[in-house]
């Protein structure tokens, strides 16, 4: 980093021939007051300096990567994962280094950390010299995020193992179009597949009871009442059909809306 290469700088009484070691002090005591730790690997040598700060988040005085892998805060596996992804970014096959590892503190508990860096010096002849970056605590992140997933994984057990027939389908210009999921009780009643009602669009195949108003009016007093109940047909062939007691409800997430469907046969 350079004087000039900081957006008004120069404002703030600073030249171009000011100490750059006063300069990256600066920086330093800006990540150490955000609680962000930093690291320097010299690629020659193979030395990683970590900050005090970065020192502190993995709970040890040790400054040295070498010394806190032997430690056993981080494990070979992720070392080999660190390993892996900073080789990339010195081949120039990433444009930066970016990982996720968990690190287990000397008081025995886990904490989840984020690396991310990139290469911040060459030599004349282009040859990487230095790779710096910042390591983030993500551990309140990351553990929503593996709850998230849990979750995730039991309801689509739940889903696909109920005898409830269930799917879910995504509505675009207030029709409830392709389906996203189908659990097999919903495939069976239909005497379809899950592979072939995954093709279709729900609004063509099941066929609500209209009565004075067109198939778009329909549903988009359906979706304005996000819950619903009503009469539909589906057709098996041009001879058969089964009547339905559908029951809709409709989601939002963010700028995108589905539809979870379930119904019983009154045929």
């Amino acid at each position: 980093m350079v004087p000039q290469d900081i957006p008004g700088l120069t404002d703030q009484g600073f030249t171009a021939e000011d100490d750059q070691n006063q300069l990256c002090s600066y920086v330093a005591r800006s990540l150490d007051l955000s609680a962000v730790g930093s690291w320097v690997i010299f690629l020659k040598t193979g030395l990683t300096v970590f900050s005090k700060t970065l020192a502190n988040l993995l709970g040890t005085d040790k400054i040295h990567l070498p010394d806190i892998v032997h430690e056993g805060l981080i494990s070979a596996e992720y070392y080999e994962l660190m390993q892996e992804n900073i080789g990339l970014t010195i081949n120039g096959k990433k444009p930066f280094y970016k990982v996720e590892f968990q690190v287990t503190l000397p008081d025995g508990s886990n904490r989840w950390m984020r690396n991310q860096g990139n290469i911040v010096e060459y030599s004349d002849d282009g040859t990487p010299l230095v790779l710096a970056g910042i390591t983030i605590d993500i551990t309140k992140n990351k553990e929503h995020e593996l709850k998230l997933l849990h979750l995730k994984r039991k309801y689509h057990e739940l889903f696909n193992k109920s005898h409830i027939p269930m799917a879910l389908c995504r509505i675009k210009n207030d029709l409830p179009t392709d389906f996203l999921e189908v659990n097999s009780s919903f495939a069976h009643t239909l005497k379809s597949s899950r592979a072939k009602l995954m093709k279709e669009e729900f609004y063509k195949i099941i066929l609500p009871e209209l009565e004075d108003m067109t198939k778009k009016e329909f549903y988009k007093k359906l979706i304005s009442r996000v819950k619903y109940k009503f009469n539909a047909a589906y057709k098996i062939d041009k001879d058969q059909k089964i009547i339905l007691n559908v029951f809709a409800q409709v989601f939002f997430e963010k700028d995108n809306s589905f539809m979870l469907i379930t119904f019983e046969n009154i045929t």
